[in-house]
């Protein structure tokens, strides 16, 4: 059976123009099999492949037929509507006797997301959008012109202007904002930087980051020193994760990393508490911050803070920016031609290699404003925990002993009993899945099962109904 992303773009003998929809809007499509089928949007504004502000006007209805099997798919969703509450098109009472579901092809299509997935998991890599992309690709093209020119003559202007719009985006000072492709590349240039001695400690927590967790055991084995951890349940209060990482401290603490946003829990960690109680040097992973959190990140009271743009900013993927305090300074791990031009240059040059993606960025940023900027990320927040509520209720769950502070647009669904009953059953299910069209992190944390999900500008209430349908048909057929 194909999902209602795909009928939606190709059903029978129409196709849904996308040309003009809703910005965090909704589409509605009234469904019965074998007839024309109204595609209305409420809102005509949309973040396209041009000028996110260049289509305003009045809603369109068009019209498309949908076959029988995609109304045998709707009517599967009709049987969870009690549990969803879904009154939305109430007011309608031209559709009030039909079967409404929230499409948003529109913002898929803005985003170049493939319309027969259920994409509900955009923390785990991002995605640029369409005119994100393309916006790299003619940088790309410009650089493939003149080569040699543009690497020798123009490369390091064009990279030092571009970190400077992250620096602005991030409201950090530029000469201590450093280009890394990634949170793992910064952390290896941190601990490349630390000169570790036999019996010294570094301390992350159970809910770090298993690659920079790596990266730590990796540089304590070569020196003798060894990794502590601080360990907190899904759900601690803010206090207790204070102590958690005072408790893992020591006079023989030399680096501390502390998530900002936990990735396998979503969960926003107090990094000031924990740096004021500290004692040593602090690390944030912010590798989902970046447009979630709005951050005064000199101010935090850490000595680093890496995070990814291309994540919740909607940059092209491999820019992030490493920020350090004064003093704090860090060599980068490939040393190139600006090594000794001060810290946030010596990042700039790594030799040869695309930069295209960083030279975008600042077109990913201005997407983000113009979607809405935080108060688009507030109405995702929203959808995030409606969708949560919502699975919860269809699997029979409760979310009691949640984060107490979940990320903004991420979410934990625990999963019934019995689903995961060991870690490496997480691919397994991660499969079972993305086999039905579903695109959702599976997580195993301290002996318990869940789910974490996103919500993204191209999801709707009803990709969380889609959500609930399918992890319930995966459930029973076991």
């Amino acid at each position: 059976m194909r999902s209602i992303r795909s009928e939606r773009i190709s059903a029978g003998v129409g196709a849904v123009s996308t040309t003009c929809n809703g910005g965090l809007g909704e589409r509605w499509l009234r469904a019965q099999p074998d007839k024309d089928v109204q595609v209305r949007s409420r809102r005509a504004s949309v973040l396209g492949v041009g000028d996110p502000r260049s289509c305003v006007g009045r809603p369109r209805v068009q019209r498309v037929r949908i076959s029988a099997d995609t109304h045998q798919h709707l009517e599967e969703h009709r049987r969870f509507d009690s549990l969803f509450h879904h009154t939305d098109c109430s007011a309608d009472s031209s559709m009030s006797n039909d079967r409404i579901c929230l499409v948003d092809s529109a913002l898929l299509e803005a985003f170049g997301l493939h319309p027969d997935i259920l994409h509900l998991n955009h923390g785990a890599f991002g995605v640029a959008p369409v005119a994100v992309r393309q916006a790299a690709a003619t940088w790309r093209e410009r650089a493939e012109r003149n080569p040699h020119r543009f690497n020798r003559v123009e490369v390091p202007g064009l990279v030092a202007a571009a970190r400077e719009r992250a620096a602005a985006f991030l409201g950090i000072d530029p000469s201590r904002a450093a280009w890394v492709r990634n949170v793992s590349e910064g952390v290896s240039a941190v601990l490349g930087s630390m000169t570790l001695r036999p019996g010294d400690e570094l301390v992350i927590s159970t809910h770090g980051y298993g690659a920079v967790r790596k990266a730590l055991n990796h540089h304590a084995a070569r020196a003798g020193a060894r990794v502590v951890e601080a360990a907190f349940p899904v759900g601690a209060e803010d206090e207790a994760v204070v102590s958690a990482y005072a408790a893992a401290c020591s006079f023989r603490t030399r680096l501390i990393v502390v998530d900002r946003i936990t990735s396998p829990t979503a969960t926003v960690v107090p990094v000031a508490a924990v740096a004021a109680a500290a004692g040593a040097r602090v690390l944030v992973d912010a590798a989902h911050a970046p447009g979630q959190l709005p951050d005064d990140i000199a101010a935090l009271g850490a000595d680093h803070w890496i995070g990814n743009l291309h994540k919740w900013a909607y940059t092209p993927r491999g820019s992030a920016i490493m920020w350090s305090r004064p003093g704090a300074n860090v060599t980068p791990t490939v040393l190139s031609w600006q090594l000794e031009d001060g810290y946030a240059a010596s990042f700039d040059y790594p030799g040869t290699w695309d930069y295209a993606g960083w030279l975008a960025a600042a077109d990913g940023l201005a997407y983000w404003v113009a979607l809405g900027g935080w108060d688009a990320v507030g109405r995702l927040a929203g959808l995030a925990t409606d969708g949560q509520q919502r699975v919860a209720e269809a699997l029979g769950v409760t979310l009691d002993g949640l984060p107490a502070t979940p990320a903004p647009t991420m979410r934990l669904i625990p999963l019934p009993e019995g689903t995961l009953t060991s870690r490496d059953q997480i691919s397994p299910l991660y499969e079972a899945l993305s086999g039905q069209g579903v695109e959702v992190a599976p997580v195993w944390f301290d002996g318990a099962g869940y789910l974490r999900i996103a919500a993204a500008p191209y999801n709707t209430p009803d990709d969380y109904k889609r959500l609930a349908v399918i992890v319930r048909r995966l459930l029973n057929s076991k």
